[in-house]
């Protein structure tokens, strides 16, 4: 396996592994799987050696608030925001995944300076803390405060915006899983309706395949040349990203029933992508028409 590729296979793997913790619940994690589970989210070693100094948990982290973070543990603003998205996320049982990425902090300068009251310092320390649309959202009065907002009017006008700016992105988040919804559906109908299609070509497959065992022995047919799901001729050889051929009605068939992994293996595809065999198709043709 070339270097790229192992790299590749072992960020899925790191991924699965997260999320299957994160849906069992941190809160029963244990202090290997939280410490992988951070290193994942992209939180600085600093903050992970704090929580492990700190006895933190994976049952008392997800009761932390920002208070508590910045008073007890003595970790900055901006990995505190981190901390605080990644705790939200976890509690819905869901690893992070940023719907405001596209608010960099070049945009997010730009938001508060549409109030026309921000000191230089205070846009500057939002440059300097690198603050993006995710960590935005997770602000509360006091981080203001921190950042260089000393009047408290001030501070609350910003805090109001931002409570208008979280509620659009509910509804953006909202029409997007609609969105999603509808999809689905349609991509369910196509799949009922090219499922039928399968079964019918596999059918048509069968019946050439018991004409040709009549005329020869199974046992003198390659092995290369049975798909490894229906033991039979294939008709039209594809590789799948497990590097074995099979008929391509019937690996697809067996993607229709929401399998992911070899059927030869067992092992997690890395992508259902199919690749005709033209070399196999041209070698399976010979020996037909060589055994008529």
């Amino acid at each position: 396996m070339k270097p790229l590729e192992k790299r590749v296979k072992e960020m899925e793997e790191r991924w699965n592994a997260n999320e299957g913790i994160v849906k069992k619940g941190v809160e029963v994690c244990s202090g290997v799987e939280l410490r992988q589970l951070l290193e994942g989210e992209g939180v600085e070693g600093s903050t992970i050696a704090k929580l492990e100094a700190n006895k933190v948990a994976g049952s008392l982290l997800m009761k932390l608030n920002s208070d508590v973070i910045k008073n007890h543990l003595n970790i900055g603003l901006k990995e505190r925001l981190v901390l605080i998205r990644i705790i939200r996320s976890w509690d819905k049982k869901e690893m992070v995944d940023d719907q405001n990425e596209h608010w960099n902090n070049e945009k997010v300068v730009e938001w508060f300076k549409q109030f026309g009251f921000m000191s230089q310092q205070f846009i500057q320390n939002i440059i300097k803390f690198q603050i993006n649309g995710s960590m935005l959202l997770e602000m509360e009065i006091n981080d203001l405060k921190e950042l260089g907002m000393d009047a408290y009017g001030e501070r609350m006008e910003v805090m109001n915006k931002l409570d208008v700016l979280r509620l659009e992105q509910g509804q953006m988040a909202h029409s997007e899983e609609v969105r999603l919804r509808n999809k689905m559906e349609v991509m369910e109908d196509q799949f009922v309706e090219r499922h039928s299609e399968m079964l019918v070509e596999l059918d048509n497959i069968r019946r050439e395949n018991e004409k040709i065992m009549k005329r020869k022995r199974a046992e003198d047919i390659p092995n290369a040349f049975l798909c490894p799901v229906t033991q039979e001729i294939m008709n039209n050889p594809v590789i799948a990203s497990d590097g074995h051929t099979y008929e391509k009605a019937a690996i697809e068939e067996w993607f229709g029933r929401r399998k992911k992994t070899s059927p030869l293996t067992g092992a997690v595809l890395r992508s259902f992508k199919l690749v005709p065999n033209h070399s196999m198709k041209s070698l399976i043709q010979e020996f037909i028409q060589n055994n008529q």
